[in-house]
């Protein structure tokens, strides 16, 4: 049996553009615009877009595109609260630079005075903060395997080297692994 989509799922998959549209349809940039009504609204997405959607659909969705561009705003103060800060402390820690975005999210998601929609932006920018430390891991863990496979192979070709002496093998073999484990600079 085929579970059926929720009403707003056609919405939601539109392209930004078509989203950004709707939502000044909706919430006009300057006082005096048309703020349009949703039955305006989906006879302009059917007759311009061929989108056949319903009122039940938009009250929904409207909802959602609201906490997405909350978000949106949000990490984005954030962002640039973390920048400038980085770029008057350059010896600020990652994770003061994360205390940082955290407390400026927090803040704006508070003064939207709606409790259900505080706890959705948290959890949205948790999740994004697990993301982001999950590719900086990532990263990590391939930077450090591709340094390790440079050791490797510097490593065989000293070793394949036959015009070194063994002592001198063994010397560049140590200054090799000293760089590797980061205790000499690499030349």
């Amino acid at each position: 049996m085929e579970t059926p989509s929720r009403a707003d799922a056609k919405l939601k998959g539109l392209p930004r553009s078509l989203r950004d549209e709707l939502w000044r349809m909706r919430h006009p940039l300057d006082e005096g615009d048309k703020k349009f009504t949703y039955v305006e609204i989906l006879a302009w997405l059917k007759s311009e877009h061929g989108v056949e959607s319903s009122l039940g659909a938009l009250t929904p969705y409207f909802a959602w595109e609201k906490l997405n561009r909350d978000i949106e705003e949000g990490m984005a103060a954030a962002e640039q609260a973390k920048l400038e800060f980085a770029a008057k402390y350059p010896d600020a820690s990652p994770e003061r630079l994360h205390e940082l975005g955290q407390l400026v999210f927090t803040s704006r998601a508070m003064q939207m005075d709606d409790p259900e929609n505080f706890v959705k932006l948290m959890d949205a920018w948790e999740r994004k903060q697990d993301r982001l430390m999950r590719k900086e891991q990532w990263e990590a863990k391939r930077d450090a395997a591709k340094r390790k496979q440079e050791a490797e192979d510097a490593i065989k070709k000293v070793q394949g080297d036959k015009t070194l002496t063994q002592e001198q093998q063994r010397a560049a073999i140590v200054d090799k692994m000293d760089e590797f484990f980061g205790l000499k600079k690499a030349n």
